[in-house]
């Protein structure tokens, strides 16, 4: 059987998103790999950034890592992630995704199927944060 997992590249902040994300999803951090451990040829600037890291969130894993130079900064969400959340670590996810630069997109959701909240955090990800069991209207 295989896996799907998403995998998010940052411009050299992986490491504060790790934070970001660990506080809002109550995340495990499974792995972490800087450039300067890790076996493969790099550029010496990159020594202290993320190579790889993987989180569990909510039994999922999401793989992280730094690749300095290949987003254009200010540029919108080009990755979307769905999570489906019990209420309340869905509104502890929205408080601390739309801290620091982060933005709601949908503040209230819609009584369709989707009933999602729609945050882009502050590394450009766009989260679409579901209620765990909500039926469709």
């Amino acid at each position: 059987m295989a896996t799907l997992e998403q995998h998010l590249t940052f411009d050299g902040d992986c490491e504060t998103a790790i934070e970001t994300y660990v506080a809002a999803f109550d995340a495990n951090i499974l792995t972490l790999l800087r450039y300067r451990d890790a076996q493969a040829l790099h550029p010496a600037r990159l020594a202290d950034h993320i190579a790889r890291a993987e989180l569990e969130v909510f039994g999922a894993r999401l793989v992280l890592g730094d690749s300095p130079g290949a987003h254009p900064r200010g540029a919108e969400a080009t990755t979307g992630i769905v999570l489906l959340l019990p209420e309340p670590a869905r509104r502890q996810a929205v408080a601390v995704l739309a801290e620091e630069h982060g933005r709601v997109l949908v503040a209230e959701p819609r009584t369709d199927h989707t009933a999602t909240l729609e945050v882009i955090d502050a590394f450009g990800v766009l989260w679409h944060l579901g209620v765990r069991g909500l039926q469709a209207a």
